[in-house]
């Protein structure tokens, strides 16, 4: 199953804290995955390389 990170809108000028994007990720994964799925994949979604190793690594640590 391919996931995205949530991340803030596009037409927001404010910058989430990783460990925030981390909660509200994880916390929609619980509400949508199905606990029996094998695994997940993110997807970058356009996200620099660096952002999105810090997002995930935030997601990691949640």
């Amino acid at each position: 199953m391919a996931q995205t990170v949530v991340t803030p809108g596009s037409d927001t000028s404010s910058k989430a804290k990783p460990e925030l994007i981390a909660e509200h990720t994880v916390r929609a994964l619980q509400r949508t995955v199905p606990a029996a799925a094998p695994a997940v994949v993110f997807l970058s979604g356009g996200q620099r390389e660096e952002q999105a190793t810090v997002y995930l690594n935030a997601i990691n640590q949640a």
